[in-house]
Order: C-alpha cells, then structure tokens, then sequence
C-alpha cells in the first residue's frame, strides 16, 4: 500500500534576482496532508544579511524587508540552511511552491551549497518529489479549462503571476512578496484546482515522473509544449516534433519547434547555430527553432491533436513546417546532435555560481563529518582536509560569513580580500557592487516619491551596506 504524499508549500524572500548571489532573507512553509488539510503551524524563518552581499533596493522595497530588523531576528545562513532543511526532508513530501522550478529551488540549492550541505537530496530523498503550482495554472490557462480562478489581465495582457492571481480572486492573504502570505496564495489556489478539476490536478501532480514524461513525448507524433517563453499571445502553448536525445546531458531531448521553418536552418553549420543559441531574441543573428526538455524540470509536454485544438496556432504554418521537416529530418536529427555536443556551458566567474561546474559533494559521509566540525562551538576544520580548491575557497566564506569575530588574523584578511574585490569592484559583473548600489539608490531618491515607510527601510539599507563598505576599506 503506498504511504499517503503530503504537501510543503513554501515560499521565499531574497536579496535580489540572482539565484548564484543573491541570498534568501525569509523562508516561509505550510504542511498539509494528502488532502491539503494544514498540519502543525507554518515555519516562518529569516536570515541575517551576509556580509559579502549589497541587497538590491529595488528587492527590499519590493518585499518591504527591514533589513534592520533581519539583523536583530534573523539567524546566520548556516543556521538558517540547517533550519530551511529540516523542513525540506521530511520524508514522502510534495515540496510545492510558485514558480519554483524556474527560481525558489534554485536558490535553495545554491543556499546548500554554500553552506556545504547536499544541494539536491532534500528534492528526491525518501521519496519527496517538487512540483510547482504555476504548472496547474498554466495547463489551465493554455487549454482553456475552467479551475475556479479568475485569470488577471495587466497592462493588456494576461498574467499568471502570484500576487495578480490573489488580488483577482480576492485571496485573504494580500500582502504580496511576504512569503509567509504567498504561500497561504499558493496553497489556496491548489485548493481551488483539486477541488474544480481533479483530473487536472492529478495530471499535474503526475509531470514529476520523468519516465512517463519521456514515454509520453516518444510515443506522441505531435507534442504540446506549454511555458511561458511561448508568450500569451499563443497561450504558451507551442507543438514541437522529437529529433534526439541530448548529446551531453542525460535527462535531455531536442525538439524542433514547428512554428519554424527547418529549411532554414539546415544550410548553417552546428558552429553558426551555437554561436546564436542562447542569443536573446534580438541579438539573434536568425531564428533558431532548436528547443530543450529537461525531464528532470517537470516539463508540460501533452500529445497534440491538432484536428481537436482551440488554440491560437496557425494550423496551416505547422503542417507546412512539418513537411519540410519530414523531407529533411534525418539532417535535422545529426544537425541538432552536433549543435548540443560542441555547445560550451558558459564558465562561473566565482566559486558561488559553480554549483554545477562538476559536481564534488560525490562523497556524502566525508561531507556530513565536514559539517559536523563546522557547528562545532567553536569550529572545529581546517582547510587541508579538503584537497578541493574551490571547496577550500567555500570553507573560507563560510567561516567569514557565520563565523568572522571568530576567524585568525591571516583567514580575515584573506575573506576581506575577497570581499573587496567582489563589493568594490568597477566592472559590470552578476552581483550588486557598491557602485551599482549607489547608483539605483540615486535613482530612486531622484525618479520615484517614495512613502515614509519605503524611505525607512532605504535608509536602513543604505547604513548596512556603508558599515560594510568601511569594514573592508
């Protein structure tokens, strides 16, 4: 008999957009069970500001975190890592948020990571799984399903973000970018699917077996590929056909999206496709009809019936494409295979958006004893145990971040190098410099009428990030 699944819907607060360096200030979770009846009383943690991070001002003012008040509440971020994960594994869990898969879990396994802990066992351990309920809604949107909802229209166009789906439907919990409040949104509106649309429901929750998923594209002739980088326009639906598998990365195939024309692409040569892949779509120097899915991502694949559909698509386009497809599919297949297999994943410039530039948590029990010695009161390691240069150069950080009153003379100057170089830096880089800083806070007090309360936390803000600056100079 399989043991019942419960739900985790959390949700996050961070620093800034970046998911390698930015930070998670809040960290906010409800737990239900198999029938989304609330157990226990929410988590609702915060983490102190690093000291190797320039908070955006515009991440606060959205969130309205007190930056102040993170530092007098919030716990270290080993502290806080440890803590977001005994949440995190509790076993046989949907781990569920909104919009996770492209953000919220990336930042928590950068969190795991930094901190030295595993990045992807509280995913998949003991049987938990992540899904995401931005899924439901898509597949409700694309397809026209009625689940209860209200779907926003903004500025003209449709949007499917949180906090517009809560104001259309009048959720309670309006205070948006407060994880606590965004969670109690999300899990409301999983409410409403399972409850107007259990079949619905149930597909979604079905999107996690990536074995299903790859049966699922390889016996269809015809696939739906729903996401939002097919825009509202088209219901973010496009129909894709299956050429291969991807030549370097496992749980990856290649499609070819019908809505381009493959006669097009055939005469470049796998260099000219690569050099444009990854192009944003106006630096493209020609469309590129090449698309990725990733099975360990949950993508929305379903089998189109192109006789059946209601959808926004040029019915004639894809038939045409599919043709000229079929004339010239197995170039198509070895042109796809190439273009993947010399494509170069761009290389971190820093040890913290390394996390899958080779993989070296291999040996967990080495690991776990690691991080054993580092709560130790007081720490208790040193960096000849890890023969691992960047691993050292984490163990550096995290002893400046969690631990630096506590840190020798030589380690100190070492971590306050590396800070001055990061925060005082002069180039345009991933992460908030104190130049970047001091100019979009310029642009605020000068562009925008800022409330008492948004002036407030600005100010704190602000104090931090000079008390830093005067730490390193």
């Amino acid at each position: 008999m399989a043991i019942p699944m419960n739900f985790l819907f959390y949700d996050l607060e961070t620093s800034g957009l970046s998911k390698s360096y930015d930070q998670i200030f809040q960290f906010a979770a409800i737990r239900c069970d198999e029938n989304l009846n609330q157990l226990g009383v929410p988590t609702n943690l915060f983490c102190k500001p690093r000291n190797d991070v320039f908070p955006s001002p515009e991440a606060i003012l959205a969130n309205q975190l007190d930056i102040k008040k993170c530092n007098r509440e919030g716990l270290d971020e080993l502290k806080f890592a440890l803590a977001v994960q005994s949440v995190l594994e509790s076993p046989t869990t949907y781990i569920t948020g909104y919009n996770s898969k492209r953000f919220d879990d990336e930042l928590i396994r950068y969190l795991f990571y930094r901190n030295l802990m595993d990045p992807y066992r509280w995913g998949w351990a003991e049987g938990n799984k992540r899904i995401d309920v931005m899924d439901h809604v898509l597949l409700a949107y694309a397809f026209g399903r009625d689940v209860g909802l209200r779907f926003p229209v903004v500025d003209g166009q449709a949007s499917l973000k949180l906090e517009h789906i809560a104001e259309e439907n009048r959720f309670e919990a309006r205070n948006h970018h407060d994880a606590l409040n965004d969670t109690k949104n999300t899990k409301s509106i999983m409410e409403i699917i399972r409850s107007q649309r259990p079949q619905l429901f149930d597909f979604a929750l079905g999107l996690v077996e990536e074995e299903l998923t790859k049966n699922r594209i390889l016996d269809s002739d015809l696939l739906y590929h729903v996401g939002t980088r097919y825009g509202y326009l088209n219901r973010c639906v496009s129909v894709q056909k299956f050429l291969c598998f991807h030549p370097r990365i496992g749980k990856r195939l290649l499609t070819w999206n019908l809505t381009h024309d493959p006669l097009v692409i055939i005469e470049k040569t796998p260099q000219e496709i690569s050099q444009n892949l990854y192009l944003l779509k106006g630096q493209k120097a020609f469309e590129i009809g090449f698309n990725e899915i990733a099975l360990n991502k949950s993508p929305i694949v379903l089998e189109c019936e192109m006789k059946k559909t209601g959808l926004p698509i040029d019915l004639n386009l894809i038939s045409e494409n599919l043709e000229k497809l079929k004339s010239v599919e197995p170039e198509l297949k070895n042109l796809a295979h190439q273009t993947y297999g010399i494509q170069e994943l761009p290389t971190p410039k820093d040890v913290d958006a390394s996390l899958y530039d080779q993989y070296f948590f291999a040996d967990r029990n080495k690991h776990a004893q690691l991080t054993d010695k580092i709560l130790q009161d007081p720490p208790s390691f040193s960096t000849h145990e890890i023969q691992n240069r960047r691993y050292s150069e984490l163990l550096l950080r995290l002893q400046g971040r969690n631990f630096y009153e506590q840190m020798g003379e030589a380690s100190r100057e070492e971590y306050n190098a590396y800070r001055r170089e990061k925060l005082l830096c002069k180039e345009d880089v991933e992460w908030m410099t104190h130049n970047r800083f001091q100019f979009k806070v310029s642009e605020y007090q000068r562009n925008q009428k800022l409330s008492s309360e948004q002036e407030y936390l600005l100010s704190n803000l602000c104090k931090h990030v000079e008390s830093i600056v005067q730490e390193i100079s």
